[in-house]
């Protein structure tokens, strides 16, 4: 079952993406898998999706420096930033959040690291804000 696991892992659109692929690379191998066809798995569902984003915000750049392409008056921010938190507001479940604070568990790496980092703590206000 772990290496049919792996593979389904492998087998999402941008897997090579996942914080966890060098552990599922791992398991996949140590179950037997062949580590030519988790770099086939992972190549053929490889999309690009964070790429696209980044060249749309890129171009969305471009025309705001062009000449009559931005309303100076209208500053939103268009980066992968703004795009990822309005996903993150959009997906929100929480009741999922409460059982990663409710689990006596150590707080999790990912949260420590949207703490430290200003655009992460204004989400997590926004979050809390809403979901009160």
């Amino acid at each position: 079952m772990e290496l049919n696991e792996a593979e389904a892992a492998m087998s999402q659109n941008d897997a090579i993406m996942e914080p966890t692929i060098l552990q599922t690379l791992r398991r996949y191998v140590a179950a037997g898998g062949k580590p030519q066809s988790a770099v086939e798995l992972i190549s053929e569902n490889y999309r690009g999706y964070a790429q696209m984003a980044s060249l749309v915000c890129s171009w969305l750049d471009v025309v705001k420096e062009a000449p009559g392409g931005g309303d100076a008056k209208e500053e939103v921010p268009l980066d992968e930033v703004h795009f990822l938190a309005e996903l993150v507001k959009e997906k929100f479940e929480p009741r999922q959040a409460d059982t990663v604070f409710n689990s006596g568990a150590a707080v999790p790496s990912w949260l420590e690291r949207m703490l430290q980092d200003r655009h992460g703590r204004y989400l997590l206000y926004e979050l809390a804000d809403q979901h009160r």
